[in-house]
């Protein structure tokens, strides 16, 4: 029996559809609500996650139609090239401004490259989206989201279940929520409940439907957005002032400086420092007038203020210039008002909105391009002149009606042609599908070695974290906390009275390679301040046992503070450093330093006291005493201990070394007493290790 081509092509576009919608649909429902407890981070890794696979079946499924039609032909928006244009800014800011290559890849970049990618594809492969059905797909995901929420508010959420039942730790309850945040949980909600109010009443029988259908619709609109506004003031409750979950946002100011010294430099005036590098470039730019904070002064933030700045600040003036042309592009193309399309272009106006008021999450971008695409299916159904198709020759482009039937076009080159690009697409989800599923993969081991570091499991940490970084070399976290653990083993093997001599032979060899992962973490992002701790960290356990670990110690927090020149904690790290190999002179400079970013911290001032009194100045001593007990509470326990120094004061005194008193965000310790047997010869520190040809950098020069 012969096979109609014809027919079995219809059968095959057709379920392309079918499976296109069902997708949209899904994504509308589970990005809300989706999450997964099997990677360090349980929302935003996940719904990444869940964009990669809606995006692949929308690439995989647009290749299908092209090949099983041999055209290339997909549909032609107001919106199509500003998405190209914001898609080319973000890949280039990815590419050129980030020196982190698995940044480059992963978070944001990922969530635009996704999205824009399926926005661009998928008004060629759907015939039209209802925008009831996606309301009230996303409506389910909230209510979902929102009952898991009360949940935990309760004390029998999420954090519950996995703390008691899985045994993993989760951290403080009532911090969970699905969306990723409580603020996230909340921004989400008021599109959709915007949206069901406006089709509730937009005041017109909807095509195909009787009167009391449509009455019958407009009650259920009106429910929703009911269950909305109740779950909006439920998250509303729960980030009061007094609860746990109360966003903390940088201040406007803040995020604002740091833009403009983005702007500032050429080096990143034109593409930002990378859509995921926020993080660097506040600690690099963070004003000094932030340390006067006295809640925030010591949090780093990773998002600024409000989308917009940080658009301008990871994206530069292109990658802004381009958000702002998709941004016009979306409101020109929802005008003029039109009864069909009024509940989309209200929760659109919304959503931008929310951009220029608090930091944007992956479940509102993903909320604007499921509504701005159910918006140019609607203009696509009534026949909007801004909309064509365009199919592609190998010789010319044609634009013709939307979901018209062309002239069949025989030429065999443009068959191939076609052919050709439908297996690009299926090369392009098959190459990404392997590197991102060896990505997630990882990070899921890596999470397993946590448990296993909180479980005490310290041989089975390790080797999990040896196979992550086999794995996925290229990642600094992965190399960061490696090199924590293998110190963490060297220093229980050292501690232990009862360990076995072959275990105590290992201790160089693990110290050594804890040395190797922490300079592969500086080596991979140099910018990011935490990867300079670390290393310092373990070089200044080393202090007492390996030569030349004091001035390794330095060099590390030296740089640390040049990736974070207002931060006053590192300035009191390195300056217990000098304290710890009597360079009192350096002690007093840097402690000097950090009471001038933050005059009001008690620490600062008892560690500058301290080092006065180290190097035998009692009256400045004296001095700096006086002032730390004016920063103190009266009734605190440092208080009195301070009162009673300056009562006492004597030249015993001398003999303490680096302190600290004040409990208000001191810093702690970040190693005790270093217990490992003295083995200079056998640990080799950085100038072995190529860490740089030059001397280690002075403090003493504008740290």
């Amino acid at each position: 029996m012969p096979i109609n081509t014809e027919r079995l092509v219809d059968s095959v576009t057709r379920g392309v559809d079918r499976i296109a919608v069902g997708a949209v649909y899904a994504l509308a429902t589970l990005i809300p609500v989706f999450f997964l407890p099997v990677t360090p981070d349980f929302f935003d890794t996940q719904k990444h996650a869940l964009l990669v696979v809606f995006t692949s079946i929308i690439l995989v499924s647009f290749a299908v139609k092209t090949f099983v039609t041999k055209t290339f032909r997909f549909t032609v928006t107001p919106v199509t090239l500003p998405a190209l244009g914001l898609l080319a800014a973000v890949v280039l800011s990815a590419l050129l401004a980030t020196p982190y290559r698995y940044e480059a890849l992963t978070g944001r970049t990922l969530m635009f490259v996704a999205l824009l990618c399926a926005f661009i594809l998928l008004p060629s492969l759907l015939k039209t989206i209802r925008t009831s059905m996606l309301l009230i797909c996303a409506t389910g995901g909230a209510f979902v989201s929102t009952l898991l929420m009360v949940a935990e508010q309760l004390g029998y959420g999420s954090t519950f279940l996995l703390n008691s039942v899985l045994k993993i730790g989760t951290g403080t309850q009532g911090l969970f929520h699905p969306t990723g945040s409580m603020l996230a949980g909340a921004l989400f909600l008021v599109p959709l409940g915007v949206a069901h109010l406006a089709e509730a009443f937009r005041g017109e029988i909807a095509r195909g439907t009787t009167r009391e259908e449509t009455q019958s619709s407009r009650v259920t609109h009106v429910a929703l957005s009911v269950f909305l506004g109740i779950s909006l003031m439920l998250h509303v409750f729960f980030m009061l002032p007094s609860k746990p979950s109360h966003p903390i946002f940088p201040p406007f100011s803040v995020s604002w400086s740091i833009a403009v010294d983005i702007l500032k430099n050429p080096k990143t005036a034109l593409l930002g420092v990378g859509p995921e590098s926020y993080l660097s470039a506040f600690t690099q730019f963070r004003p000094p007038e932030m340390n006067l904070l006295r809640q925030i002064w010591n949090v780093r933030f990773t998002t600024a203020r409000t989308e917009l700045l940080q658009v301008i600040t990871t994206l530069g003036v292109l990658g802004f210039v381009a958000w702002v042309m998709f941004a016009l592009a979306v409101v020109r193309a929802a005008l003029p008002l039109s009864t069909s399309t009024i509940a989309l272009t209200l929760g659109i106006g919304v959503l931008f909105i929310e951009f220029l008021l608090f930091p944007a999450n992956i479940a509102q971008y993903t909320q604007l391009f499921l509504l701005t695409i159910s918006l140019v299916m609607t203009m696509k159904r009534e026949k909007d002149a801004r909309i064509s198709d365009m199919i592609l020759h190998l010789f010319a482009i044609k634009l013709i009606e939307p979901e018209s039937t062309p002239r069949a076009e025989k030429h065999l080159a443009s068959q191939i042609l076609a052919i050709g690009v439908a297996v690009l697409l299926f090369g392009l989800v098959g190459i990404n599908g392997y590197f991102y599923g060896k990505i997630y993969a990882a990070d899921m081991i890596f999470y397993q070695s946590l448990l296993a570091t909180q479980q005490n499991d310290g041989a089975k940490a390790y080797t999990l974290q040896s196979r992550v970084v086999e794995m996925e070399p290229f990642v600094d976290r992965f190399r960061r906390a490696f090199a924590s653990t293998n110190f963490l083993v060297a220093d229980a093997i050292a501690r232990n009275p009862q360990s076995t001599r072959e275990d105590r032979n290992n201790i160089p060899q693990l110290i050594q390679q804890s040395i190797r992962e922490a300079k592969a973490a500086t080596e991979l992002d140099p910018r990011k301040t935490i990867n300079w701790e670390t290393l310092a960290t373990i070089y200044r356990a080393l202090i007492s046992v390996a030569q030349g670990a004091d001035q390794w110690t330095v060099a590390a927090y030296v740089r640390a503070i040049q990736t974070d020149p207002s931060n006053p904690a590192l300035r009191i790290d390195l300056g217990s450093v000098y304290i710890s190999t009597q360079n009192y002179e350096q002690a007093i400079r840097v402690f000097q330093q950090a009471t001038e970013l933050k005059p009001d911290w008690a620490n600062a001032q008892y560690n500058l006291s301290n080092a006065y009194k180290q190097k035998g100045d009692d009256t400045l001593s004296l001095e700096a005493l006086k002032k730390t007990l004016m920063l103190l509470p009266a009734n605190s326990e440092e208080y009195t201990k301070v009162q009673q120094e300056i009562a006492n004061f004597t030249i015993k005194s001398k003999q303490q070394t680096a302190p600290t008193v004040s409990s208000q965000s001191s810093p702690k310790a970040k190693v005790s007493p270093s217990p490992f047997p003295k083995i200079e010869g056998q640990i080799r520190l950085p100038k072995d290790l190529g860490l740089e040809a030059s001397p280690a950098p002075s403090p003493a020069q504008n740290p």
